[in-house]
């Protein structure tokens, strides 16, 4: 399935319809869920377009007509139609502009893999270099906080949205930095130095 999906070439899978049946987890009866292609696995889903043919008759004695149900469609032109008595011009003339003259390569799942791994890492490094600017930022507004009041406003700013953006190492740092100037601001101021007294003379 990889190799044809991969082809420059349009590819037409055809196969005969079965009944897709499974459990029902209330009663343990085999229900009908529907239709699917005789095929391994998911081979009628890897395409990009699914067309399931089937005749239809209006009574026991009228003429069958094929319908085509458009079960998938990537474009969306045709997704969920029924196409009675289907002609190129009904059913392939519609998607002829969309098809283009090269085909998108199809990647591994190793492929695909190392893409998301490789995402993933450029996501976490830029949210860890976010953090570390608003903790930086942060501390340093502390620091600068000239009155507990100031501070608690300071702090104040800090909602959980902003939190929740903060890597754990970051937001002890903003802690420890609230802690360390509260306490600096709380301090009693030191007594003076009292006066030598002086032996009178």
């Amino acid at each position: 399935m990889h190799l044809l999906l991969s082809s420059p070439v349009h590819v037409l899978i055809c196969g005969r319809q079965g009944n897709d049946f499974a459990e029902d987890g209330e009663s343990g009866e085999m229900k009908n869920l529907g239709y699917k292609m005789r095929a391994e696995g998911e081979t009628a889903y890897e395409p990009d377009v699914l067309v399931r043919l089937e005749a239809h008759k209006a009574s026991k004695k009228a003429l069958a007509i094929p319908v085509a149900h458009i079960e998938k469609d990537r474009t969306g032109v045709l997704a969920g139609q029924s196409i009675p008595s289907p002609t190129f011009d009904s059913l392939a003339r519609p998607l002829l502009g969309l098809l283009g003259t090269t085909q998108a390569a199809m990647q591994s799942e190793e492929e695909v893999g190392v893409q998301d791994a490789e995402a993933l890492a450029r996501q976490e490094w830029e949210r860890t270099r976010r953090s570390a600017e608003a903790a930086t930022e942060y501390t340093g507004r502390f620091a600068l906080a000239e009155s507990v009041a100031e501070l608690h406003r300071i702090g104040g700013e800090l909602q959980p949205a902003i939190k929740a953006r903060l890597t754990a190492k970051d937001l002890e740092r903003v802690r420890r930095a609230y802690a360390t100037r509260l306490a600096a601001l709380q301090a009693p101021a030191a007594a003076p130095a009292a006066e030598p007294e002086r032996n009178g003379s």
